[in-house]
C-alpha cells in the first residue's frame, strides 16, 4: 500500500508538472519572462523581507504592548491597521513604479526591438507587464496572509471587512500599474522620464498616506459594512465601473502610444471615452429613479455638477482629439467597412483632427440635451440651470473648436509645427482669458466695480458662477440672455469655420474608394521607436 501511495503521488507531481510545462507555453511570454526577471531581482527580494520582518516586527511589539486585551479587548483592528499599512507600501508604491520601471528598462537596454520583431501586439505586451506585476502583489498578499490570519483569532476581528479592504486593494493595486505603463509609454526623452518618475514617486506616496489613513479612519469607528443596504452596493458598484472605464482608457493609451504612427490610435481611445460618458449619467439617472425621490426630483445642482464633470471630460478629450493630423493613413483604409452606412457611422471615431471635431460636437449635443431633459421633467430644478447648461456646452465647443482649426492652421504652414504645439497654444489661450480681465485690475488701468464687466465673458468660472446667480450685478448692459446669446453666437461662429474641414473628413471616409483587405503581418507589430502623438 506505500508502495502505491508513492506511485500515486508520483503521478500527481508529474501530472501537475505537464500542466505548468503546459500552462508556460501557451501563457503570455512578455508574462514569463517579466515574473522571471522580478522574482530574481534585487528589489523583489529585498521588498519581500522587509515586508516579512515589518510583519513579524509589529507581531511581537503588539503582543507584549497588548497584555490582557490580548484576549479580552478589542485589538483585531489595531493589528490588521498595522499589517495593512505595510502591505500598502508594497503594493501601492512598489509594484506601481516596478512596473513603470519594466517598460522604461526595455528602451534603456535595447532590448524593447526584439520584442518589436515579433508577433505579438502592443496588447499583449501591456498585459504582460501588467499580469506580471499581478503575480507579485500576490506573492506580497501571501506573505501577509499569515499574520492576518493570526489577526482573525482576536477580538474585533471584521471578516468581511478585511475581505472588502483587501479585495479592492488588490484591484485599486492593478489599476495604478496600468496608469504607470500609461505614463512609462507616454515619455519618451531622458529628461522626461526623471521628471515623471518624480512626479509618480510623490503620487504614490500620498496616495499610500491617503488609503492608509482612510482605513484607518474607518476602523478606528468600529462599523460593520452595510452589506444589506442596496446603496451601498450600487454606490460601490458604481466606483468600480468608473475605475474600470478608466482602467481601459489607460490600456488603450499605452496600446496606442506602441503601436505604428500609420496605424488607427484613436478608435480604441474615443470609444472607450464615449462610454465613459454615458455610463456617467446611466449611474446617475439609476441613482436619481431609485434612490433619490425620482426622475420627477433631480434638483439643479446635482445636474449642474455632473454636467460640470462631463463638460471637463470632453474638454480634455476634445484637446487631444480635435488637433490631429487629419490624413489617413491606407493601414487605416483597408480596414474601414465597405458598406458607405458604416462607414458614416464610424468616421467620427476615426484618426483627424477634424473628424475628432465632430466626434466632440456630436457628444457635446447630449450633453446639452441630458441635463436639460432632466430639469424639464423634475419639479425641483430652477429655471437657471437652462441657461447654466447652455453656456457650458458654449465654452467648450469654442475651445474645442478653436484647437481644431489651430492644429489644422499651423501643420499648413510650417512642417516642423505638431498638433502638440497646437494644444499647448490652446492652453495658454484659455489661461489668457481666464486671468486676461483682472490685468486691467491689477495694473491699475480700471477701478474695481462689483459687477460682472463684459471682459469677463472669457473666463467661463466667473461667467458660469454670475448664470447660476439670479442676483448677480450685471455691467455694460448686459442681460443674462445677451451674455448666452454671444457665447452661442461665437461656438456657432467657429463651427462655422471648421464645417468645411469637418465635412472633408467624413467624406473622405465615407467616399473612399474600396481597398481590396490583405493580410499584412507587419500591423501586428509595435512600433519600436515609441514615437506618437500624445
Amino acid at each position: 500500500m506505500a508502495e502505491a501511495a508513492v506511485a500515486e503521488k508520483a503521478t500527481a507531481i508529474e501530472r501537475a508538472s505537464r500542466w505548468l510545462e503546459w500552462l508556460s507555453d501557451h501563457v503570455n511570454p512578455i508574462l514569463v519572462k517579466e515574473v522571471r526577471q522580478s522574482l530574481k531581482s534585487r528589489q523583489f527580494v529585498i521588498t519581500f523581507m522587509l515586508l516579512l520582518a515589518a510583519a513579524w516586527l509589529i507581531s511581537v511589539v503588539g503582543i507584549a504592548n497588548a497584555g490582557d486585551s490580548l484576549e479580552y479587548g478589542n485589538v483585531g483592528r489595531a493589528f490588521f491597521a498595522f499589517y495593512y499599512l505595510v502591505l500598502t507600501g508594497a503594493i501601492f508604491a512598489v509594484v506601481p513604479y516596478g512596473s513603470f520601471r519594466s517598460l522604461l528598462t526595455e528602451r534603456e537596454q535595447n532590448t524593447y526591438e526584439l520584442l518589436s520583431i515579433t508577433a505579438l501586439k502592443p496588447r499583449q505586451i501591456i498585459w504582460g507587464k501588467l499580469l506580471s506585476s499581478l503575480v507579485q502583489t500576490l506573492m506580497y498578499y501571501s506573505a501577509i496572509a499569515p499574520f492576518i490570519a493570526f489577526t482573525s483569532l482576536l477580538q474585533g476581528f471584521d471578516f468581511a471587512m478585511v475581505a472588502f479592504v483587501l479585495i479592492l486593494s488588490l484591484l485599486g493595486s492593478m489599476f495604478c500599474c496600468m496608469i504607470a505603463l500609461m505614463l512609462s509609454s507616454i515619455v519618451k526623452e531622458k529628461r522626461g522620464q526623471t521628471a515623471m518618475s518624480v512626479v509618480l514617486v510623490g503620487g504614490l506616496v500620498w496616495l499610500v498616506i491617503g488609503i492608509y489613513g482612510s482605513i484607518s479612519l474607518w476602523i478606528s469607528f468600529g462599523e460593520s459594512l452595510p452589506l444589506d443596504d442596496p446603496e451601498f452596493w450600487f454606490t460601490w458598484g458604481a466606483v468600480l465601473a468608473v475605475g474600470c472605464s478608466y482602467f481601459i482608457l489607460a490600456q488603450q493609451i499605452a496600446t496606442a502610444q506602441l503601436t505604428f504612427a500609420a496605424d488607427n490610435r484613436s478608435t480604441g481611445i474615443r470609444v472607450t471615452c464615449s462610454l465613459q460618458f454615458w455610463l456617467l449619467w446611466v449611474i446617475v439617472v439609476t441613482a436619481q429613479a431609485f434612490w433619490a425621490g425620482g426622475l420627477w426630483g433631480a434638483d439643479e445642482e446635482m445636474l449642474a455638477f455632473f454636467s460640470a464633470l462631463s463638460a471637463i471630460h470632453w474638454a480634455a478629450v476634445g484637446l487631444f482629439v480635435a488637433t490631429e493630423e487629419d490624413a489617413l493613413s491606407r493601414r487605416v483604409r483597408r480596414r474601414l467597412p465597405r458598406r458607405r452606412w458604416l462607414r458614416f457611422l464610424v468616421a467620427p471615431f476615426l484618426p483627424g483632427g477634424a473628424r475628432g471635431c465632430v466626434y466632440v460636437l456630436l457628444h457635446v449635443a447630449m450633453l446639452w440635451a441630458i441635463p436639460c431633459s432632466l430639469a424639464a421633467m423634475s419639479t425641483r430644478a430652477d429655471t437657471w440651470i437652462f441657461p447654466w447648461v447652455t453656456a457650458l456646452c458654449a465654452y467648450v465647443v469654442i475651445y474645442v473648436c478653436l484647437g481644431c482649426l489651430l492644429s489644422r492652421v499651423l501643420c499648413r504652414s510650417r512642417p516642423d509645427l505638431k498638433p502638440v504645439h497646437a494644444r499647448v497654444l490652446v492652453l495658454f489661450l484659455f489661461a489668457v482669458g481666464c486671468v486676461g480681465p483682472y490685468l486691467p485690475y491689477a495694473l491699475g488701468a480700471a477701478r474695481w466695480s462689483a459687477g460682472y464687466s463684459p471682459s469677463f465673458i472669457a473666463n467661463p468660472f466667473v461667467t458660469l458662477e454670475a448664470v447660476a446667480d439670479a442676483h448677480a450685478i450685471l455691467g455694460g448692459g448686459l442681460t443674462w440672455p445677451a451674455i448666452t446669446f454671444l457665447l452661442i453666437l461665437l461656438a456657432a461662429l467657429l463651427v462655422i469655420v471648421n464645417g468645411r474641414a469637418m465635412a472633408d473628413g467624413v467624406r473622405e471616409v465615407v467616399n473612399l474608394v474600396d481597398v481590396p483587405m490583405r493580410r499584412d503581418h507587419s500591423e501586428k507589430q509595435p512600433d519600436p521607436s515609441f514615437v506618437a502623438s500624445p
